[in-house]
């Protein structure tokens, strides 16, 4: 098995990681742990030497088995969700491809 893309420089972990907007009938596709009240995009680290494509693809079929929320669009901004910006970007969606870098 390939080996996740995340290393350790000076008390820094960096790690690559993909996520996708599934909207479907003014629903976005979300994922929230059990019991949980936080939701993300479905997504998780790219493994060496995958594409980010084919990182999100692999990550889209992972994920399908766990359990997902399909949520109203106007209902994310009633809940805490990761990434943050999606709140204001979500209405700014055009069917483009759009890359976003985040630095926690």
């Amino acid at each position: 098995m390939k080996r996740d893309w995340m290393f350790t420089v000076d008390n820094s972990i960096c790690d690559l990681r993909t996520v996708g907007v599934l909207i479907k009938d003014g629903k976005i596709l979300l994922q929230r742990d059990r019991g949980g009240n936080e939701y993300a995009l479905p997504g998780g680290q790219v493994k060496i030497g995958e594409t980010l494509e084919d990182g999100l693809i692999r990550e889209f079929k992972e994920e399908t088995n766990v359990v997902i929320g399909w949520m109203p669009i106007e209902e994310i901004q009633n809940v805490t969700i990761y990434p943050e910006f999606l709140k204001t970007e979500i209405n700014d969606l055009n069917g483009a491809i759009k890359h976003f870098v985040t630095k926690c």
